[in-house]
């Protein structure tokens, strides 16, 4: 018997439990009514709900499409991203091709400009470090060539002394030739961004130009691509703002599945109750769609557990009350045992009280024939 309450609470949780799978129920027939069964729904009885529910699922197709383009941007934004770093890859790697082109075109142009003093005088200052580099490297020769003969002439020991400022010469010299590459190279990229190399036309200098032309196409080719792309993602960054509300994409995406489960939720909702009020307006045993008929079956058999479950519910709790009966009879009958002593103690009191009483007035008695008249007593 002490196993009848949890067995009620345990039954009581099958009726939730019914209950819920019952709504369950209702929403896959409102379900299937609403996109399998129009026609049927088109009574006034059911207008409210199917406006309802078409309202909600138009909310949230909007969410879905939404969360996709979202998740299409992201995608998109990623290869273009990788798409760009390739590309400045590509072109970081021509670039770097240019630089013995760039050598090239520096040599043949400083030579034209040696050769050629009409050439137009501002490109001097391009060819100024070269023009300084070259009479630095001669005067540096010259120096050398007279620290030799000048030691020609003197005698072995003095010629050992000037060896120190022999290799010295020779270490700047070396050093002003090595710099000379990096000095072509510089003059020849700044003339390539001039019309220098079209205002010489020369035959030589046009030769040393071709390569360069070529990786320079490609370069603006490339820099062409990286500009769309950069105005792609730009586009897709101001689309991805409009859709998400201006919020970081995590928060987008988390509000939006929070809303559409939310939506969803309501929805479900209101299947439920357009599926409830078509089978109770129907009937659970009347014919149905065929495609209706495992619901309705399964309606019947929710209907039969309940009311085993109620049905068991009510013998426990009748157990439980009668438990519950016997447990104040017991209580009652020994509170009744309890006045029943007391009630006996009183009545023994009443019977020493009622002596009590009979031998105080005998003795009131004895007392008034010893005093006699009260009226003499003043005499006395």
């Amino acid at each position: 018997m002490k196993d009848y309450q949890q067995r009620v609470n345990e039954l009581y949780n099958q009726l939730d439990d019914i209950a819920a799978n019952r709504n369950t129920v209702y929403a896959e027939i409102g379900r299937t009514l609403y996109r399998s069964h129009p026609n049927t729904i088109e009574a006034p009885d059911y207008q409210d709900l199917v406006t309802q529910i078409t309202a909600q699922n138009d909310e949230i197709s909007k969410i879905a499409a939404t969360v996709t383009r979202l998740e299409e941007i992201g995608e998109r934004m990623k290869v273009l991203g990788l798409d760009r770093g390739d590309k400045e890859e590509k072109k970081g790697e021509l670039q770097q091709e240019l630089r013995p082109h760039y050598r090239t075109i520096g040599e043949t142009a400083f030579r034209l400009f040696r050769e050629n003093p009409l050439i137009d005088s501002k490109y001097t200052e391009i060819f100024q470090p070269l023009s300084e580099n070259y009479d630095e490297v001669r005067q540096l020769e010259r120096e050398l060539a007279a620290l030799h003969g000048e030691q020609a002439k003197r005698p072995f020991v003095e010629r050992l002394m000037k060896r120190g400022r022999d290799l010295l010469l020779k270490s700047r010299i070396q050093a002003k030739q090595e710099k000379r590459d990096a000095l072509h190279e510089e003059a020849g990229k700044k003339l390539a961004e001039t019309d220098f190399i079209a205002l010489i036309d020369d035959p030589d200098l046009n030769e040393a130009a071709e390569p360069y032309r070529n990786i320079a196409e490609q370069i603006s080719a490339i820099d062409e691509q990286i500009v769309a792309i950069d105005k792609e993602i730009q586009e897709l960054n101001a689309e991805q703002q409009e859709k998400s509300g201006g919020k970081r994409l995590q928060r987008a995406f988390s509000d939006l599945k929070e809303s559409r489960e939310l939506r969803e939720s309501q929805q479900e909702e209101l299947f439920s109750q357009l599926g409830r009020r078509f089978a109770e307006a129907r009937g659970e045993e009347v014919e149905v769609p065929q495609d209706l008929e495992s619901y309705f079956e399964e309606l019947r058999q929710l209907r039969r557990k309940e009311a085993d479950s109620k049905g068991a519910i009510e013998r426990l709790e009748a157990a439980l009350k009668i438990q519950e009966l016997a447990n104040r009879i017991r209580q009652t009958e020994e509170e009744k045992a309890r006045q029943q002593k007391k009630l006996e103690k009183i009545r023994q009191s009443i019977e020493e009280l009622d002596k009590e009483v009979d031998y105080l007035e005998q003795e009131r008695g004895r007392m008034e024939e010893i005093r006699g008249s009260e009226d003499d007593l003043s005499a006395l």
